[in-house]
């Protein structure tokens, strides 16, 4: 621009600063595929069918404590054909499922970016399904205060048969769960852990 005049030049040996790192969108759509993909989708085995009433519904809003639904993502992962595979997956007893690409920084460079997928069921094996992404994830921990919800949590992380690691969290109460999945690496358990805990009483509603 005129009147500027040009940009400084570095001193001798400046290296730039690193952007913060993301993972590509090619290695979280092995992840998504792969052994990760089979632990967080334990629901396909754990869901029993009971005769009870539903008591909660789950929505993806365009906005969760915070973060902004990033469209973007969600089509270059392609949360439609995860939510069809999970739903064929489950053999008809998972009644809705529900997914978002949630991002601090939607269209932009995220700190943080985040993988939700949710489904409604008749009725859930909530102690089964913990007790399942427990034993296959590393580094865990509980999260018994899910958001002032009922039900139980879970964090840790998860790596697939290539090595390929992932934090991720689940929630399961009697008829719904969650799945979260975290898209940007320099995050620990317990960043996640936070994250669901603020984020579940947005995406999950007591009917």
């Amino acid at each position: 621009m005129a009147g500027w005049g040009a940009p400084p030049v570095p001193p001798p040996g400046f290296v730039p600063p690193a952007a913060p790192k993301k993972r590509p969108v090619g290695l979280m759509i092995g992840l998504i595929g792969g052994g990760v993909t089979a632990a967080l989708a334990a629901i396909v085995v754990l869901v029993v069918v009971l005769t009870q009433p539903d008591s909660h519904s789950l929505s993806t809003p365009a906005s969760a404590a915070g973060f902004t639904r990033d469209n973007a993502a969600e089509q270059r992962i392609n949360t439609e054909e995860l939510k069809r595979n999970l739903r064929n997956q489950a053999n008809g007893k998972v009644k809705r499922v529900v997914s978002a690409v949630y991002s601090n920084a939607p269209g932009g460079t995220a700190n943080t970016e985040v993988l939700f997928v949710g489904g409604e069921a008749s009725s859930m094996d909530t102690q089964s399904f913990i007790d399942d992404f427990t034993s296959t994830a590393q580094n865990t921990q509980s999260v018994g205060n899910t958001g002032g919800l009922t039900g139980k949590g879970a964090c840790g992380e998860l790596t697939d048969s290539a090595g390929r690691d992932a934090v991720a969290c689940v929630w399961a109460d009697n008829d719904t769960f969650g799945q979260f999945l975290m898209l940007t690496d320099g995050h620990a358990v317990g960043d996640l852990a936070d994250l669901m805990r603020r984020m579940r009483p947005v995406l999950e509603k007591t009917n």
